[in-house]
């Protein structure tokens, strides 16, 4: 059974390893297998903790995190870039 919960700074190297993962498999055969290889589960976390370690932008970060296997996903939630009211879904 999966938990969801806030994002906490400590997330930041499981969430980057999901975000590369997830890449790899959902675009395999529509990006060139060079550029999905090339990414990197360090420099997502580096992103990640960057953004974690904000406390705006890690207000809109959320986790779905399995007792066994640890974090599974991510949502990230910020304010609409277009200057309206409300807010978007950054990543998930």
């Amino acid at each position: 059974m999966a938990l969801i919960r806030p994002a906490e700074f400590d997330d930041a190297a499981r969430i980057g390893r999901v975000h590369v993962e997830t890449w790899r498999a959902t675009y395999r055969g529509l990006l060139p297998n060079d550029y999905l290889d090339g990414l990197s589960d360090i420099r997502q976390a580096a992103f990640w903790s960057r953004a974690l370690d904000d406390a705006d932008r890690a207000a809109g970060a959320t986790v779905a995190e399995d007792e066994d296997a640890g974090v599974i996903g991510f949502c990230d939630c910020g304010p609409e870039r277009g200057g309206a009211t409300g807010g978007e879904i950054l990543a998930i």
